[in-house]
């Protein structure tokens, strides 16, 4: 806001200044006796006198006046107190009349004032007013700009992250079909691959073969010259009275060899398939032909020979024979069946070693995680029969200890804490001792079923959980030898999920280690520790195709 124009500039010093007689002045011309402003000099803060010097006519009839004035006021002066005595005479009349005549402009200035001073506080208060509404109008005005600001601000920055989210998503599917493409020429790539080993391995196994055949062809052609040479340069002494020189007289042909001694078959089997369910998916396992005479070539080391332009991989089932681990991480198991609430008696899923895809790798681990099963010589988890440590309840488990004499009476106890250890302890102690070495069935046959005596408190009679019975047994039935454990697992859900896991006697040992394990962990909540009963065990595996 701007102000009044600034004033002129003060005249030069030492210099005489304008007289109305001057020019610039604004004045007509001729002298003055008053002092006159001039408009242009107005507010400046100067007065410019037109003359210094003194008019003896005014001095003259000034001081006159001034004489009179004495005079008048000095022959005056004696009425004047006279007067003045009568005046206080009068009492408070005269000063009533004193006050009113006092108080009457008092109080019209005082209201005069007041007047001035209240239209002064509502020009304030008007201008405070417009002033207050003129900052709101300026606010709100500043506030709608920031909003619409902020409002641009957001919408280019939605269309930015919308932008930024296109483009990520067409990244994203350029690079999935940059990979699935790449996949697919892997793919392609390592069945091309493939295909040529597996040609290659073939033409080499033909000219192998194609060699041995002439090889074999050219030691009976050699074996046969030489044994007619033998015959024609012969010289018996006595060959003309009658003895025979040779009892084969065109050569001793060549004797069949014994057939190759297969490894020993699994301990129990459940299914019966075809030829076709004992191909492997290995390339260099060919489905079973007809059989053919053998040869002594067939018994040499030469009949089977590893790949040379494939990695190193585990021979066929026809040449390794069955497998066996001494790992104690690794339980080799027969098979594992998971039942529920609503089918007792038959499995709602089940993985048999040896059968379909499985080889007889199939392998428990127990950890403190929980139990996991993996085909071993595939190299394949099955993922889907995972049982989580905080999700057992209870595992059952067969094998010697005193603490668990109840069960064989048909009552079993969970055990928990330092019980559920002990009893632990005692299943590994005897099944180091026994089961290990496959002598379960001398040591513990008769406790694999109810006796009908008393127990006694000495560790030789207490439970065992190998189901290898002997011939002592004859009071319940004559049953086959097996030498099999069994392990259950239960679930805590509502479906009451079961996992039976049958395991080979020799591998008894690694279950009391890798349930020790499990119960060490961190992950398991009041994991109860129960026996199986040899008659629960045996009438088990009777139901599962096992007895």
């Amino acid at each position: 806001m701007s102000g009044p124009p600034p004033p002129p500039p003060p005249p030069p010093h030492g210099e005489s200044p304008k007289t109305t007689s001057g020019s610039g002045s604004g004045l007509p011309p001729g002298k003055y006796d008053v002092f006159i402003i001039p408009e242009h000099s107005a507010g400046s803060g100067f007065l410019y006198l037109p003359s210094l010097r003194t008019n003896t006519n005014s001095f003259i009839a000034g001081f006159a006046s001034a004489l009179i004035m004495v005079v008048l006021g000095q022959s005056m002066a004696p009425a004047f107190q006279a007067w003045w005595a009568n005046f206080q005479g009068m009492g408070n009349a005269g000063m009533l009349l004193l006050v009113i005549a006092a108080e009457t402009p008092k109080n019209s200035w005082q209201k005069a004032r007041d007047e001035v001073r209240r239209k002064e506080e509502e020009r304030k208060a008007k201008e405070a007013e417009e002033k207050r509404r003129a900052e709101a109008a300026q606010r709100l005005k500043e506030l709608r700009e920031k909003e619409a600001r902020e409002r641009a601000q957001r919408e280019a920055e939605r269309i930015r992250r919308e932008q930024e989210a296109k483009e990520k998503l067409a990244q994203e599917q350029a690079a999935r079909d940059k990979e699935a493409k790449e996949k697919e020429d892997k793919e392609r790539k390592e069945k091309e691959q493939r295909e040529a080993r597996e040609r290659e391995l073939r033409e080499r196994l033909a000219r192998e073969r194609e060699e041995r055949r002439r090889k074999l062809e050219e030691d009976r052609r050699r074996r046969e010259d030489s044994a007619s040479q033998a015959r024609s340069t012969s010289s018996y002494a006595y060959s003309g009275v009658g003895e025979k020189t040779s009892p084969w007289p065109n050569g001793k042909p060549p004797t069949p060899s014994s057939p190759t001694k297969k490894p020993p078959p699994p301990t129990a089997k459940t299914f019966v398939g075809d030829d076709s369910d004992t191909h492997s998916y290995r390339p260099y396992d060919q489905p079973k032909r007809p059989a053919r005479r053998m040869s002594k070539s067939d018994m040499s080391e030469s009949s089977w020979a590893p790949s040379q332009s494939t990695a190193r991989t585990s021979p066929p089932p026809s040449v390794r024979g069955p497998y066996s681990t001494k790992d104690p991480d690794k339980i080799v198991i027969k098979a594992v069946y998971c039942f529920m609430n609503q089918f007792a008696k038959t499995p709602a899923s089940q993985l048999i070693s040896g059968v379909g895809t499985v080889t007889d790798g199939l392998i428990l681990r127990i950890t403190t995680e929980g139990l996991f099963i993996d085909d071993d010589i595939r190299g394949v988890a099955q993922r889907e029969w995972d049982v989580k440590a905080w999700t057992l309840k209870m595992v059952e488990v067969v094998g010697g200890g005193a603490r668990l004499r109840a069960a064989e009476r048909g009552s079993p106890k969970s055990l928990s804490g330092d019980e559920a250890d002990g009893y632990l302890a005692d299943v590994l102690r005897s099944c180091k001792d026994s089961c290990r070495l496959g002598d379960c069935a001398s040591k513990f046959a008769a406790s694999n079923l109810p006796a009908s005596s008393g127990y006694n408190d000495d560790a030789s009679s207490v439970t065992s959980g190998s189901t290898r019975v002997t011939d002592s047994t004859a009071q319940t039935g004559d049953w086959k030898a097996k030498g099999l454990h069994l392990l259950r697992a239960t679930i805590r859900d509502q479906e009451g999920k079961r996992y039976m896991f049958v395991i080979g006697e020799e591998d008894g040992w690694k279950v009391a280690v890798g349930l020790q394990r499990l119960r060490r962990g961190t992950q398991v909540r009041a994991l109860g520790v129960a026996g199986l009963s040899g008659l629960e065990t045996k009438s088990t595996l009777e139901m599962l195709g096992w007895g």
